[in-house]
């Protein structure tokens, strides 16, 4: 993977900061955008998932509240992990009061990452 967050790097070198965005909030079939494929590849070794990880965050923080088909999002994943680091980036780059959200059955999930009235960013 580090080749390949390298490859990113270089890439986002290349591209706007909306442009930036909307490639790390695309996503498959399944609904998960690269930050779930990342965090759920196993044959990379923590630091390589972490590090991954950090650079897809920093490009969109918003991505991590996405739920894929499972309703899992890379948060989730990223706590159960004990990815501390990025959970905390996350939270403090964009809180979870800047989201919007709806509710299926018992639970919240995130419908889409709207910022309020809060310093958010994308």
């Amino acid at each position: 993977m580090g080749g390949h967050v390298d490859m990113l790097r270089l890439l986002a070198r290349f591209m706007n900061h909306d442009q930036q965005v909307h490639l790390m909030l695309e996503r498959d079939d399944d609904h998960n955008t690269a930050l779930h494929i990342l965090m759920l590849n196993r044959s990379l070794s923590l630091d390589k998932r972490k590090e991954g990880a950090n650079f897809l965050v920093q490009a969109a923080p918003k991505v991590a509240y996405l739920v894929n088909k499972k309703g899992v999002s890379p948060l989730h994943l990223a706590l159960k992990e004990r990815f501390e680091d990025l959970v905390s980036y996350v939270f403090q780059v964009m809180p979870i009061s800047c989201l919007s959200f709806y509710q299926t059955g018992s639970s919240h999930v995130a419908q889409q990452v709207i910022p309020r009235t809060c310093s958010c960013q994308s």
